[in-house]
């Protein structure tokens, strides 16, 4: 696969969108009563939020959700949480592929790689802490 870099920052940006967005769809499905839990997203989301308006900062690639409902005939079973997580992880290992060349003006590939790792282990953790 020989992608130029902007087809590499399109579909970093867009896995970045639909991490946002499944970890936004797996928060509405958490009971209320579990409000600890649900705090515990507010972080990696923000900085999902902040990372993407560092990278794009009139985000072109906001999504509404409005395709994953019981009429678009997606399953509700989803697990939302681990479809963010493999999201996440596959934008890292886009981004891992993509040494040689800066993928962002922005901000350098090493940093962008500590901040997904960063956000990565956050949701692992609450992912232990859940199972």
């Amino acid at each position: 696969m020989d992608l130029g870099s902007e087809d590499f920052k399109e579909i970093i940006l867009a896995r970045f969108i639909r991490t946002k967005t499944y970890l936004q769809e797996y928060i509405k499905q958490i009971p209320i009563y579990l409000m600890v839990l649900r705090h515990k997203f507010e972080h990696p989301l923000s900085e999902l939020h902040i990372l993407t308006q560092q990278l794009v900062p009139y985000s072109e690639f906001e999504v509404n959700l409005h395709l994953i409902d019981s009429k678009s005939g997606i399953s509700q079973d989803l697990n939302y949480f681990d479809l963010a997580l493999n999201e996440i992880k596959t934008a890292l290992k886009y981004l891992k592929k993509k040494k040689n060349v800066e993928v962002f003006q922005e901000m350098g590939n090493e940093e962008l790689d500590r901040k997904i790792t960063q956000i990565i282990r956050i949701l692992e953790g609450i992912k232990s802490e859940i199972n």
